[in-house]
């Protein structure tokens, strides 16, 4: 009788140890898909254009449908878990109120099949994510932090070896299409993984004492500051106006409504102290030899110079003979542009012109022109609550919840910026934000 208990008992032993690392690789595997469709899109533009791999959306369709995959999980398909009631409500009925444009009132027929693959790829986003366990906020900060760097990487190799980049430009990667075409690209992508970056390498520095994988691990600390490092540096190399801008208003919100203690928070080991002071040596031999500090204050000066001239040219206080920003000055066009449309007709007022009338690069704006009155409300009413619950995000002591809440700060101003109302990489995090957003674990960080 005692052999037979012994022998139960040493059965349910290992079969709960099997039951904890299944677990544990379920969530790996959940949170990698995550990070696949929200955070690794440039290093899938970096595989594309600068290797060659997949020369149409063809790929990039795979690697999200990949991801879908890696969500998917056993459980029965009827059971959801819970995601931010209010935030649920308003953002999913704009964003089926697009979905009800596009099918039914769509202005833009060009581009149907790949906006109907994006609607597709959202919507299999949002049943999956929603039968996800809350518990993947354990693990998804570290992929978070390894997925920035190597981006970051991505791109300071591209440029390095682009013949055509020259220091001063915007960074970007390089479009490689066959054509011969000068150095292109779009550089807030990889601006905005930059402010990834700096934010979850920032979190993870002075954040250790909180529950996630990966808070005791030296290295993964080491790996943070050479990432914090890395992000500052390509932010500084993609010099994207919006992304400047949010970093400035993350450090003012964090300073404001942050749970945070400054003492504790960067208490360094040996390790970390001897990779600055190596890290101190380098830049000293750098500056010598290439005048890093005098090209990084070229650099400085004319990211300001161009902020200044987008604020002027949108506040229409240029001088004469003053150069208007390009960007900035376009968007003050389609604003005048608009103001015709819309007073023409109250139908127009009240629904809307239809889905992707007109380009106006500012999506809260164009949320307007496209769906009217009622689209641009709840547009602006989702995302204000979000603003409100971040508030609340970035007290929590959950490290996921303060990264969202900060990060969504970059989507903030965006939104007032460039973009359009449902482009495929905001409401790719919108719908994290509604799933995640002041939804905490229940059960605690099991031990690695």
């Amino acid at each position: 009788m005692v052999r037979i208990q012994t022998e139960s008992q040493i059965f349910f032993h290992y079969n709960s140890i099997f039951i904890l690392y299944e677990n544990k690789l379920f969530n790996w595997k959940v949170s990698l898909g995550i990070i696949l469709i929200w955070i690794a899109p440039p290093f899938i533009y970096f595989l594309k254009e600068l290797l060659g791999i997949g020369q149409t959306s063809l790929f990039t369709g795979v690697v999200y449908s990949t991801a879908l995959i890696l969500l998917i999980n056993h459980i029965p398909l009827k059971i959801f878990y819970r995601g931010n009631e209010m935030l649920a409500f308003t953002g999913l009925s704009f964003f089926f109120l697009g979905f009800f444009y596009f099918i039914f009132y769509n202005s833009q027929k060009s581009s149907i099949i790949v906006d109907a693959i994006n609607f597709a790829i959202l919507i299999g986003f949002i049943y999956c994510i929603f039968r996800v366990n809350n518990d993947v906020q354990y693990y998804i900060p570290v992929i978070i932090l390894i997925v920035t760097l190597i981006n970051n990487f991505a791109l300071i190799y591209s440029i390095s070896t682009n013949p055509n980049y020259v220091l001063g430009a915007r960074a970007t990667v390089q479009y490689n299409k066959g054509t011969g075409e000068e150095f292109s690209g779009n550089p807030i992508v990889f601006g905005r993984n930059a402010v990834a970056g700096l934010i979850v390498s920032f979190l993870i520095i002075h954040k250790k004492a909180l529950e996630f994988i990966g808070n005791k691990s030296i290295r993964i600390n080491l790996v943070a500051h050479i990432n914090i490092l890395v992000s500052f540096v390509v932010l500084i190399l993609t010099q994207s106006r919006g992304n400047f801008i949010s970093v400035g208003l993350c450090i003012i919100f964090y300073l404001v409504f942050g749970n945070y203690s400054v003492l504790k928070g960067f208490q360094s080991s040996k390790i970390t102290i001897l990779y600055y002071l190596i890290v101190l040596g380098i830049l000293q031999y750098f500056n010598r030899a290439f005048k890093i500090i005098e090209t990084f204050n070229r650099y400085s000066d004319q990211a300001y110079e161009f902020l200044l001239r987008a604020l002027n040219t949108g506040l229409g206080i240029n001088n004469s003979g003053t150069t208007q920003d390009a960007s900035a000055l376009n968007r003050v066009q389609n604003i005048d542009m608009i103001k015709k449309i819309i007073s023409r007709d109250w139908f127009d007022f009240i629904f809307g012109k239809g889905y992707k009338f007109w380009y106006v690069d500012i999506p809260a704006l164009e949320a307007f022109v496209n769906f009217g009155i009622l689209g641009v409300l709840l547009f602006c009413i989702f995302n204000l609550f979000i603003l409100y619950y971040i508030i609340l995000g970035v007290k929590s002591n959950n490290l996921f919840q303060n990264f969202i809440s900060l990060f969504y700060i970059n989507l903030f101003v965006a939104v007032f910026t460039g973009g359009r109302p449902l482009d495929f990489s905001y409401w790719v995090f919108y719908i994290i934000l509604i799933r995640f957003l002041l939804i905490l674990p229940k059960n605690k960080l099991a031990s690695e």
